[in-house]
């Protein structure tokens, strides 16, 4: 299938257009796939060297009797908004030690957004390695703005790969230098547990494991060469 690939203009609401599909696409295999990843690498002739830094693109295929529609949409964080106004990148990224224009408050003014989607309790929230949950409306793709859970969450990190418990609550942690965040959000939205706790600096933590009764995080023995990352990202 192929389907028109100008990627969408972020001042306008996301629009569906038509796969034209080579072959037949199964009646019977309906619903919607929603997908994630980082997208927009160049600004005024420079450009991003790390797949990380690219801002978020959030795409949705819906399928129904046969026929495919296809819908994208920018993911509108802070960075991506102030940037796009400038028409330069204001922030340094992963791989790029460039000096930033503006002054870096919190984690969410790097935030990208670019890394997962996850659906849960009608929500739509794009999400990153280091800083807030985006809340994104699930049927438009409208970026609706950061998730906060709580006031002393605020631009805190939240990881890209939560897990459900099952009492349907959602688990997460979020990771920034020898601090670990452990969240556990009520099936409503609200904040159940905060837990912070002391760890060894390490490398990224991308990911965790849950059982009935642990959650494990495993902290490789490794740590990131922030010059020599620069030097050839």
């Amino acid at each position: 299938m192929t389907w028109a690939t100008r990627q969408p203009d972020h001042r306008q609401p996301p629009q569906w257009t038509i796969a034209a599909i080579e072959g037949r696409w199964p009646t019977d295999c309906n619903g919607t796939l929603l997908r994630n990843g980082p997208a927009l690498f160049e600004r005024s002739g420079v450009n991003k060297r790390h797949l990380f830094d690219g801002d978020g693109f959030a795409q949705a295929w819906r399928f129904n009797g046969g026929s495919i529609q296809h819908k994208a949409s920018w993911i509108h964080t802070k960075k991506f908004k102030e940037e796009q106004r400038a028409g330069h990148f204001l922030y340094p990224g992963f791989a790029d030690s460039a000096t930033t224009r503006k002054t870096i408050k919190n984690p969410d003014d790097l935030n990208t957004a670019n890394t997962n989607l996850i659906h849960w309790q009608g929500k739509l929230l794009a999400l990153w390695e280091a800083g807030s949950a985006h809340e994104l409306d699930p049927t438009s793709l409208e970026t609706l703005g950061p998730k906060i859970w709580s006031p002393e969450t605020e631009a805190a990190p939240f990881g890209a790969h939560p897990k459900l418990d099952e009492r349907g609550r959602l688990w997460n942690i979020g990771i920034s230098g020898n601090h670990l965040l452990v969240y556990v959000i009520n099936p409503d939205g609200s904040l159940d547990k905060l837990r912070l706790h002391s760890v060894r600096p390490c490398a990224m933590v991308h990911d965790f494991m849950l059982t009935e009764h642990y959650l494990g995080v495993w902290l490789a023995p490794i740590q990131i060469n922030a010059q020599t990352l620069h030097q050839h990202g």
